[in-house]
Parts: structure tokens; sequence; C-alpha cells
């Protein structure tokens, strides 16, 4: 075998951007290289206009609602903007009115309770005005946030400005991103974590906690239900192409119509188009869709088993009838908007839900309300607290089985005593994890920029402040520290083998908006510069994470280069969006890295929305995975099931390596390294590896080396002489040699080499 370098075929693979969707874009800073002092003037100005926009259409949807029936308005915007289709191809992401989502209808909701009610008004809306009630609504939320650019005018500093900005993040995440989970994790996680107040709650307000989100689960079946029921008889209607049988049909279908089918036909214009015809049918039947949305408590009590004053009681309890908010200034809707308590419209003795699934997006809101009211918000504190902690001990003993896990240890240094909540050893690598229950409450985001700060260092920097403080520890112990060592030892874990540490915060909701601010948070002085920022992850993402991420080595490598991402890009993103793009791309980003783009990451989840929204919706699909050749993933389950020491870094680093294109690229060479070798095996000079030299910010050289069962004696004097070229010829200091053997081709590889300039040299 020939070993010299011009006969050992090279790779050098430079990550390429994506061409995911997950990735929905990336822009340099449009304002860079331009006068700080320009872009003030120009976004104040830009705050003034849109304060005076935010201003006129208010008063026009004021109007509008005063003029006609705000119920069929609200009806029909929700009837077609907050429904998806679900095929046997699952639920699909494209809806009727792209442009409306929750927080739009939440918000017209309260608006219109706000108007007094001997000034509704009472005449049914045509299209025109319901589509002007969209286009205002949509305009609406964004005007309220661009509106505040205005407060750049004032001379304030840098750090004042940061903060300005990060009160706007946390503003603009609360408003519109709704829920903190998928449905049945919402579902199933509320359920366990406020079942243990039930009694408490139902001494003082005669229903438990947990028949709201009973009874709210039902409500979002029984409206999923009917307005399926109307889909489907529209689409018998509109599969007929003959105007007047189309109407038959329609009015077959719909007997509790006051008029009839001739009626209809004699009231059209002559020659009308077919279009015209399913327009007019369309605009019909949205009279009675406010009436879908109307709650039957007999209808709840056959599906819950709950007696009908329980019910009542409970929708009395989260009700607001009309006017009830003509008190309220329409900007307050924003950050603290009544309709997430009360989403509930009480009219005439009658119950209407437009948006049920908002009881439950809010749950937490809804729970600490109804807690304060039943003077136990300690209780329930307590709870969030204990329950927490419990639910990440069972993820992670259910998700890392073979890992040690240990819980709540007490330790010291220097004689001052702290708590670690959970720390998981696997292999070399341990994982410290500390939970956070605290909320973030309307309240806290309205204040003022101390409260805010306080919110923040108490969810975010205070646990990586924690987390961090351990790690230093563990480092000062594995380096030979006496006192460290001493100080570990509650831990009952050999934290001297441990060569890679991952830290990790675990909330009860979503913060990751905040986490992935690290810059920010620093600018402003919220958090010291020598403290790095954990990965946050809140509960129900957490239980996503495990659930999709099912090897051990994919968790730990997600972790890893998720804490390393976030700091490395200036990223937006929640956290199942950065799982979405990890799935596609691996985290191998380098490009993004490299030209330090601010990345948005919106969108990233489509797959896993895919996934689980049809899973809720009773479709089975293939569960989202890593996006692995077949090579590659054999590689790393062998790599786990033999679990050498060291396996997990091993995994870990092999997977930093490369993407899913270069691992395609890698099994074609691999195929021709094979047939090169099958041929010309007994030829000194053939060529027989692949060097795999990734970027600048990965140490791990790849190689790849094809031999005979008849080299296999001299399989590790050839692997170190390889070593030896590449130390050479890249200066790197460690390297991953994989073996692949031409007669046992089938196996992922026959034995791995590593090697490091410091360390011994070991063959697995």
């Amino acid at each position: 075998m020939n070993i010299r370098n011009r006969r050992n075929r090279k790779r050098n693979y430079r990550p390429r951007k994506s061409r995911s969707s997950a990735l929905t874009f990336y822009t340099i800073n449009p304002f860079e290289g331009v006068d700080p002092e320009v872009v003030k003037i120009t976004l104040a100005g830009m705050g003034a206009r849109k304060a005076e926009v935010f201003r006129e259409l208010i008063s026009e949807l004021y109007a509008l609602f005063r003029e006609r029936d705000s119920l069929h308005i609200l009806s029909v915007i929700a009837g077609y903007g907050l429904q998806v289709p679900v095929s046997d191809s699952g639920v699909s992401d494209k809806k009727i009115l792209s442009q409306i989502n929750q927080h739009h209808v939440e918000l017209l909701q309260a608006i219109m309770l706000s108007i007094p009610i001997e000034e509704f008004g009472t005449e049914f809306a045509n299209p025109e005005n319901i589509q002007r009630t969209i286009d205002i609504i949509t305009d609406i939320s964004e005007s309220f946030h661009q509106q505040r650019f205005a407060s750049l005018i004032d001379d304030i500093d840098l750090e004042a400005r940061t903060i300005l900005f990060l009160q706007e993040r946390i503003r603009l995440h609360t408003q519109v991103v709704r829920n903190w989970g998928y449905f049945s994790d919402v579902v199933n996680v509320s359920t366990e974590l406020y079942e243990t107040l039930n009694k408490k709650f139902n001494e003082v307000l005669k229903f438990q906690a947990t028949d709201i989100i009973i009874i709210f689960k039902c409500i979002v079946s029984i409206i999923e239900d009917r307005l399926s029921a109307r889909m489907r008889r529209l689409s018998r209607v509109f599969r007929e192409q003959n105007i007047s049988k189309m109407i038959k049909i329609y009015y077959k279908n719909n007997p509790n119509l006051i008029d009839s089918a001739d009626d209809f036909i004699s009231s059209m214009p002559a020659g009308v188009s077919r279009e015209w015809v399913v327009s007019a049918v369309l605009s019909h039947t949205d009279l009675e869709l406010l009436n879908l949305f109307k709650i039957i408590p007999e209808d709840l009590k056959e599906m819950t088993n709950l007696d009908r004053e329980q019910i009542s009681i409970v929708l009395d309890a989260m009700s607001l009838s009309l006017g009830s908010l003509s008190n309220e200034k329409p900007e307050h809707f924003f950050m603290a908007n009544p309709i997430w308590i009360s989403p509930i419209i009480s009219f005439n003795k009658e119950y209407y839900c437009i948006v049920p699934q908002t009881a439950l997006s809010h749950i937490h809101e809804v729970m600490r309300f109804f807690a304060e009211k039943a003077k136990i918000k300690t209780e329930l504190d307590l709870r969030r607290s204990s329950y927490l902690e419990g639910k990440v001990a069972s993820l992670f003993k259910g998700a890392l089985p073979e890992a040690k896990i240990v819980h709540n240890v007490k330790w010291s240094i220097d004689n001052v005593e702290y708590e670690t909540d959970h720390v998981c050893a696997l292999d070399r690598t341990v994982l410290i994890i500390e939970d956070k229950s605290h909320s973030l409450t309307a309240s806290g985001l309205r204040g003022a920029p101390d409260r805010v700060k306080r919110h923040v260092r108490e969810l975010i920097a205070e646990p990586s402040e924690q987390s961090l403080r351990l790690e230093d520890i563990i480092r000062r112990s594995r380096d030979g520290n006496r006192e460290a060592s001493e100080s570990l030892m509650p831990f009952g874990i050999e934290f001297s083998q441990m060569d890679r540490i991952i830290r990790i915060s675990v909330t009860l909701e979503d913060f990751s908006v905040l986490s992935s601010s690290e810059r920010e948070l620093k600018a402003a002085g919220w958090i010291d510069n020598g403290v790095e920022l954990s990965v946050n992850v809140g509960l129900a993402d957490l239980i996503c994470i495990f659930d999709v991420l099912d090897r051990p080595s994919f968790i730990f490598h997600y972790f890893a280069e998720r804490f390393r991402i976030q700091k490395e890009i200036d990223i937006i993103a929640d956290e199942l969006d950065f799982l979405g793009v990890y799935l596609e791309t691996g985290f191998n980003l380098y490009k993004i890295e490299k030209e330090q783009i601010r990345l948005s990451l919106t969108g990233g989840s489509e797959l896993l929305d895919s996934y689980y929204c049809s899973r809720d919706a009773g479709i089975k699909l293939p569960k989202p995975k890593p996006n692995l050749t077949a090579h590659f993933r054999n590689v790393i389950e062998t790599i786990e099931a033999r679990a050498f020491s060291g396996w997990l870094s091993v995994t870990t680093d092999l997977l930093r390596c490369l993407d899913f294109q270069e691992q395609q690229e890698l099994d074609r060479i691999l195929l021709k390294l094979k047939a090169n070798v099958t041929k010309n095996w007994r030829d000194p000079m053939h060529e027989c590896s692949i060097m795999i030299t990734p970027t600048e910010n990965r140490d791990m050289i790849l190689i790849f080396y094809v031999y005979r069962e008849k080299a296999h004696d001299s399989r590790r004097e050839n692997a170190e002489k390889i070593v030896d070229i590449a130390m050479k010829e890249t200066g790197r200091k460690r390297y991953m040699i994989f073996g692949k053997c031409i007669e046992k081709w089938q196996y992922p590889y026959t034995f791995l080499y590593l090697a490091d300039l410091i360390d011994e040299n070991n063959t697995r």
C-alpha cells in the first residue's frame, strides 16, 4: 500500500448553504455601515407615522363594528382563518385565510367586547366588510409594534436602546406565539400539573382545576367537528357543475334554512356565472356560521361526565359579555388580552366560543388567575416547581436509561452550599440540568425595565450561572484540584473521566426568544459577559426532542451543538425551529456561521408541525428523524452498541463532520475506493483511503481506509502511517479512522482507530 500524500485521495469538505425550506431566510443587517444617528432618526420617524396609522385603523374598525354585526364578522374570520384541511396525508399547513392567525381573532374579539352593547351594529356584514376587517386587523398588529420605534427619538444610550429592543422582542413573542406545545402534550402536561389543585379549587371556586382542561378540550373537538361537517356539506354542493342542481343540493343538505331553493334561484340575476353562485352560497351559509360556535352545556355534559351545574360555573367564570371591556384601551389587548383568560362570549344567556384553543394556549395564565382568586398562589407555585422537577427527572430517565442520573444534589465550595437539580452522566459526557418554573407575567412585560430585567435574571441568567458554577468545579477537579474533587463527592460520579460538559435549563413555559438573545442581554448588562447562557428548553419542547431524537448520540449531539449555535449566530427562533433545522442539517451551518449573518429559522418546525398536528388529528405519519444516510446511521448505531470508553464523544464528533449531501458523496467515493482496492490491491501505489477535513471550527479529521482481508494483520500499522501523514499535512490534533474490509462490506466498519497528538492512541 502506498501512503504517499499524492496517492491518498483527500476531500476538503465545505458545508454548503442548505437548500432546506427550514432556513426560511437569512439577511445581513440592512443598516450595517449606516450612521447610527441616521438609523435612529429614520426609525423614529417611521414609528411616529405608524402611531398615527394605528389610531386611524382602530377608529375605522370601531366604526365598522358599530355598523355591522361584529359577532357575524368574527365567526366568519375564525371559521375560515383558523381551520386547516385534514386528509390521510395529514394536517395541511394551508388555510383559506392565510394571513389570519389566532392572535388576530383574539384581538378582534377583545375590540368587539370593548364596544358598549347599545352601540353594537346589527346589520349582517357583506364580503367587502369582512375583507376590510381582515386588512385592518393585520395592519393594526404591524403598526402597533412599529409605532414603538418613536421611542428612539429620545437621546438614550446603548443600554437603554438594547433594553427597548429586548422588551419589544418579548412583547412580540408573547403576542404572536400561541400554543406552547402540541395539543395532546398541552392537555397531558396541564392535567398532570394542575390535578393536585383540584380540591383547593373546588373548595373556593366550586369547580376543579382540571374541569377547565376537560371542558375546553371538548369544546375544541365539538367546534372542529361542526366546521368539518360544514365543509363536507359544502364540498358536496360545489362538486355539482349545474347551477340549479348545486343550489338544490345546498338546500337539501341544510334543511334548517328559512327560505327555499326556488326562492334562491328566483332571486339570482340573469346570466350569472357558476363562480358568482359559489360566492353567493358561501355568503348565504356564512350567516349561520356563528351557530357553529355556540356552546350548549348539555352537549358538554354528555362528553365530559361533569354535571351541568359544574359546567355552567366554568363557562360563566370564563365568559365576558358584550360591552364588558368598554373601559379598556385597545393598546392593552396586545400584551394582556382579557380573552386569554375569558375566551367565551356570553350573549342572550347563550355561550359562544370563537377561539376555543385560546384557553389551553394560555392555560398557565388561566390557572394563575383562578389560583389568585382562590388565594392559593403559593400552593400553585410550589406545585409548578415540584412537578417540573419530577417530570424532567422522568423524561431523562426514559430517554437515557443507561445514564447515571442524580437529582437535587447539595454540594459546597468555599463554605457556601449549593444545590443542582439534575446531573446526567453517560460515558464521558455530563449534562447539567437546572429547572425553573417561574412565569413571565403580563404585568412584568408592561412594567419598567427593572422588572423585566428581574424576570430575565430569574428565568435565564440564574440557572445558567448555577450550572456554570458546577461546570467550573468539574473542570478544576479534572485538573487535579483536591478541594474541587471533594466538593463533587455527593454526586457519586467520577467526573475526572468526563471530557465534555453540556448545560441545559428547562422551564415550564417557552422562553426560547430570551435564550436566543444572549448578545442583546449582555449588551444591556442584564447578564455578565463572563456567563455563557445554557440552552433553555420549554418542557413541552423537551418532550418532542426526546421523542424525535430517540438515540443518545442524537440527544447529546443536539444539545452540544445547540449550545454552540446560539453563540455563533445572531439567530431568531424557538426551540422547535432549532429542532427542525437540526433534523435537516445536523447544525452543519458553517457558511452561515462564517459570514456572521442574521438568521431567522421561522418555519423550521414545519415537518414537526405536520407530524404532531396530524398525530393529534388521528393521522399516523412517519416520525421525523435526523437526515442521515443509511451507512452513516449504521455507523452511529454500531458505535452505540459497542459502547467503548469515549463512544459518545466519537459519535458527537462524527455527526459534526458531514451534512447529508456530504454523507451521500462519501458513500459514492467509498464504492469507488472499494472497486479500486479490489482491482489494484496488489499494486503498492493503489488508492485506498479518503481523508475528510471539516471546516476550521471542527478539530476532528475523519478518514476512511478500505482494505482486503489479507491486510487484516497490518491494518493498525497502516492506519498509523495514514495518521502520521495527515498530521503533517493538516496540523490538526485529533483523528478518527474507520476501517472498511472489502470481504465484510456489509458491516458499517470493521475497526475504528482514534488518534490524538496528546492522548495515547486507541483502537476500537
